[in-house]
């Protein structure tokens, strides 16, 4: 599908809902079976969780993002509820592993949930969000035209990965226009990869056994913010940063395409590592370089087992971008895919 949408955040959403009203209504029945055969707990349970740690940040920082979702709501007529947890269903992989903790903050959840999870371990030696794809940004000495090439790709269950066939086009009131690929019913990409007006393409791959998490912002409209208002690459930083939960914790890869410069945010919880090229490249295979996030934030990384695909990756992923050095376009990006 591709959808194009326009005008204000009320506007934008219900014509989102609208045009993938029953994408959505088929997603979130799917999203709900989905969560009770992988944890035993029924959609009651997520949506106090969803109202407390997902809902209740985003209506009160990012309120144009939540009248958007109102939109889609409406203009799809589902549950607001349930459509926030769908947005925000990466993230939910980080908290799970710290429910016991979540839970004890949440009175209602405490009371019906609390003796029940008091001992339950939900994935916690093996980190947050499953590794889910492969990626490099390149430019300069590496590229065709010294220009920036990138490319991505996603590997996922089907479940899940079989809602990713839409092409948003938002041309919002205020900000940057944006296109990505994403889910119906989805604010961000979540994929990931988008472009904007402002000449940024940006791309991550996820950082695989990731433990830390706090509850703060959600990065579903942290990414959101940056695809709107970032005007520089700092700003990236800056947004992405800002009140970080540490879910859905990535390799970002974005370039400014103005300036022809690209970056890397290796975006832990305590641990953010940054940097920027204007010759090189950058790739991301699930696995962070930087070893503070990498032994005091994960587990059981990969990073230097070529037996592990992370490792592979690593490495034939520098072979790949040295063997096609000076030669790197569009269609030899695809074949290093």
């Amino acid at each position: 599908n591709y959808i194009s949408i326009k005008g204000n955040a009320t506007e934008r959403g219900i014509a989102h809902g609208t045009l993938l009203k029953e994408e959505i209504q088929e997603a979130l029945k799917t999203m709900i079976w989905n969560l009770y055969d992988n944890y035993g707990l029924d959609i009651d349970f997520f949506i106090m969780l969803t109202n407390d740690i997902f809902k209740k940040p985003i209506e009160e920082n990012f309120p144009e993002f939540f009248e958007e979702l109102k939109g889609i709501s409406k203009g799809a007529n589902v549950d607001l509820d349930e459509l926030i947890l769908w947005n925000n269903i990466a993230s939910l992989n980080y908290a799970m592993p710290k429910i016991t903790n979540i839970i004890n903050g949440i009175s209602e959840l405490k009371e019906k949930y609390g003796e029940l999870l008091k001992s339950r371990n939900f994935g916690l030696m093996e980190g947050g969000s499953k590794d889910r794809c492969s990626a490099f940004i390149a430019l300069g000495d590496y590229t065709h035209d010294g220009k920036i090439c990138c490319g991505h790709n996603s590997f996922d269950e089907f479940i899940e990965g079989q809602y990713f066939n839409n092409i948003i086009y938002i041309n919002p009131n205020k900000g940057h226009k944006m296109l990505f690929q994403g889910a119906p019913g989805y604010i961000s990409s979540q994929t990931d990869f988008f472009i904007n007006s402002k000449g940024f393409i940006g791309t991550e791959t996820t950082i695989g056994g990731f433990t830390s998490y706090k509850n703060e912002d959600p990065i579903t409209p942290r990414i959101r913010y940056c695809m709107q208002y970032a005007n520089t690459l700092d700003d990236y930083v800056l947004f992405l940063k800002k009140r970080n939960s540490g879910d859905y914790a990535n390799a970002w890869l974005i370039g400014d395409t103005n300036h022809n410069e690209i970056m890397r945010i290796e975006l832990g919880l305590q641990f953010v590592n940054v940097e920027k090229k204007k010759n090189g490249y950058f790739i991301g295979f699930n696995a962070p370089y930087d070893p503070r996030i990498r032994n005091i934030e994960c587990v059981n990384t990969g990073f230097d087992d070529i037996r592990r695909h992370q490792g592979a990756r690593k490495v034939r992923l520098e072979q790949l971008m040295e063997e096609h050095k000076g030669k790197i376009n569009i269609e030899i990006g695809k074949h290093i895919i």
